[in-house]
């Protein structure tokens, strides 16, 4: 891919912390293909600067890359600073954990930003954004900034995702609305699918599994006697509904899991934890009061049951509180296989919706974009539900 301004300089900026270190990453990651597609001046890791992620030099030296240890706790403020010192004007991120990368799609991207001096790209809804990145130029950064030193709440909220932001706000910036988007064959889909099954082991670590699906879903929650967390992985989120319940029972398939969650909350009084698979455990009918579920149907194979199985355990106007991936059309466009291999399936909206409201009556639904919360029409990553037992 030939870039065609050739006067601007670039930089990839790879967000990366020390927990996301395992053996894999230094075998299936995204920078060697972005070192090979010649798009930048320059590959840098940006990490916060903490003593533990000294430990990624050992990644950068591999790659002959630079590391940069910037502002701890406002991603936008490390960018700018890490692209104001090296004097670059137009920024990739890409995630450096999808190896699938297409640095075709990303040039494209950056010429676009370029040739009509936008402040970032957006990439359609329904096209898994995992095969490209944000782009965006400093520009982005000197008004984010700006908007964040007026409102320390939006500060707060967005400081981890800025790009977020414009997906909420985006009559702040001058947003390209990217339509150029590949379609790949499903040969190449089995390629990358093969792969992610050596790449992505289900056995990783959670433990620094955002809780950030939790915290929304206490926005619902008023108290409850009764609470069940299912898949409650490292017990963290379990903790939170606790605050809002008598009794909270977390139940995960993970014997690891279970004696981390142990260790941490065991000590909780009204906190219990149990090791089992969810959908062979026999829960008590008409019992809870919440019912929580995230990122767990897709992994199992009768998800009708699942749902029946977990409205029988509610009680009569009891909520269901439920987050699962959402599928997008493109890039491939003759296959609905997810390429997670530990995802049975992935979610179209209109369908989940469909099967939910056969069951329960349903309250509450959003989508997940970028990691905020977005009316289900602008959904991207997830969809939220919030239902209730009739």
């Amino acid at each position: 891919m030939t870039l065609k301004n050739k006067r601007n300089k670039r930089v990839c900026v790879f967000q990366i912390n020390f927990t996301d270190l395992n053996p894999f990453l230094f075998k299936y990651n995204a920078i060697g293909i972005v070192n090979r597609s010649r798009l930048f001046d320059k590959i840098v890791l940006a990490a916060p600067n903490i003593k533990q992620n000294h430990v990624l030099k050992k990644l950068a030296e591999k790659y002959d890359i630079d590391l940069y240890l910037g502002n701890e706790d406002n991603v936008a403020r490390r960018i700018y600073d890490l692209t104001k010192m090296y004097g670059f004007e137009t920024i990739a991120r890409p995630s450096i954990n999808w190896f699938f990368l297409d640095t075709t799609l990303l040039g494209k991207m950056i010429n676009s930003l370029e040739d009509v001096h936008a402040d970032i790209v957006r990439l359609p809804n329904n096209f898994d954004i995992r095969f490209g990145a944000e782009v965006f130029s400093i520009r982005f950064l000197e008004k984010i900034l700006k908007i964040f030193a007026k409102s320390k709440k939006k500060e707060n909220l967005y400081k981890f995702r800025p790009w977020a932001y414009a997906e909420l706000y985006p009559s702040d910036f001058n947003i390209l609305n990217f339509k150029d988007v590949p379609v790949y064959t499903n040969s190449y889909h089995n390629l990358i699918l093969s792969k992610m099954r050596r790449a992505w082991p289900e056995q990783r670590s959670f433990s620094e599994t955002s809780i950030s699906n939790y915290k929304f879903a206490v926005k619902f929650i008023r108290h409850a006697e009764n609470t069940l967390d299912i898949a409650s992985g490292m017990g963290d989120g379990t903790y939170l509904l606790s605050k809002l319940s008598d009794n909270v029972i977390g139940i995960d398939s993970s014997r690891e899991s279970i004696k981390s969650c142990m260790k941490k909350y065991g000590k909780i009084r009204n906190i219990k934890f149990i090791e089992h698979d969810a959908m062979t455990y026999d829960f008590p009918e008409n019992y809870f009061d919440v019912v929580v579920s995230f990122h767990t149907m897709e992994h199992i194979k009768n998800d009708g049951l699942f749902l029946t199985k977990l409205r029988r355990c509610l009680k009569k106007n009891g909520l269901l509180i439920l987050e699962v991936p959402i599928s997008t059309k493109y890039p491939f466009i003759h296959t609905t296989v997810p390429i997670n291999p530990y995802h049975i399936r992935e979610y179209d909206v209109a369908m989940l919706t469909k099967m939910i409201s056969s069951k329960m009556e349903i309250k509450e639904k959003y989508g997940v974009n970028k990691g905020i919360y977005v009316n289900i029409k602008n959904a991207r990553n997830g969809a939220f539900f919030v239902a209730k037992k009739r």
